[in-house]
């Protein structure tokens, strides 16, 4: 590889135009689109949102996904976007803190949400398979600054882990994904199967499989890389915040 170029290949140019620093500056044009993208970016990680509210505020799963939704209107509809000030705090705390406000008005005006009345953001098949617990139930007592830190992590891995699995799968390098796959990403309880185990399975030498674990582990710290410097503003922050999402997870 030479210098400056990445393991996925393409020149590193300094930190990427993102979401985030797009709309540092559409904010500070006062330009309308500033709207959109904040309600892509929180979009894109209705998830953690999701989650958060039914394990950290104890709903249940059609309250979950009601709720959701109704947060995510009230996003594009530009509710939370005054208390946004992008050059002054991360992304993830802005989230936070508008959706316990959200949840704190929701509680105290004893609002209900009309089932199926509002705007379905979410598509409602997105929402199967993602918790497996009783449906009609809360699941007791679990801090929702915790659930939301938490969430928040094992979303960024996964975001990064598809976009590695679909770099792989358009750049004939299904192989190696799945030795990836096999080695970091299935073993149980933290125990990784060793080179010999995983070369027999896919019936290639140890030192294939560990040459291409290498290359996935390189590839994989660019997306991760890629994913926080999403919604953050320099690289400094974005360190910080990969430092933040693996010791999270």
């Amino acid at each position: 590889m030479e210098h400056g170029e990445t393991t996925l290949g393409g020149k590193v140019e300094g930190f990427p135009s993102t979401q985030w620093s797009q709309l540092v500056l559409l904010r500070e044009s006062g330009r309308e689109e500033a709207r959109e993208i904040l309600g892509r970016l929180v979009l894109a990680y209705w998830r953690p949102i999701y989650l958060t509210i039914r394990r950290g505020w104890n709903r249940t799963v059609e309250d979950a996904k009601d709720l959701t939704q109704e947060f995510l209107s009230r996003v594009f509809a530009g509710e939370f976007a005054a208390d946004l000030d992008p050059a002054r705090g991360r992304f993830r705390d802005w989230l936070h803190a508008a959706l316990r406000h959200f949840l704190l008005q929701m509680k105290r005006d004893a609002q209900a949400i009309k089932r199926g009345g509002g705007r379905a953001i979410i598509p409602l098949e997105a929402f199967e398979g993602i918790d497996r617990l009783p449906s009609n139930s809360g699941l007791g007592e679990q801090d929702p600054t915790q659930v939301f830190e938490r969430e928040w992590a094992r979303e960024i891995l996964h975001r990064a882990v598809e976009r590695l699995r679909d770099h792989c799968a358009r750049s004939g390098k299904e192989r190696r994904f799945e030795i990836f796959q096999r080695h970091d990403l299935d073993p149980a309880d933290g125990e990784h199967t060793t080179y010999a185990e995983v070369a027999e399975t896919l019936e290639m030498t140890p030192g294939e499989v560990k040459r291409g674990l290498a290359e996935m582990r390189a590839a994989y710290r660019e997306f991760l890389n890629h994913e926080v410097s999403e919604y953050t503003s320099d690289p400094a922050e974005a360190r910080r915040e990969l430092w933040k999402v693996l010791g999270t997870k």
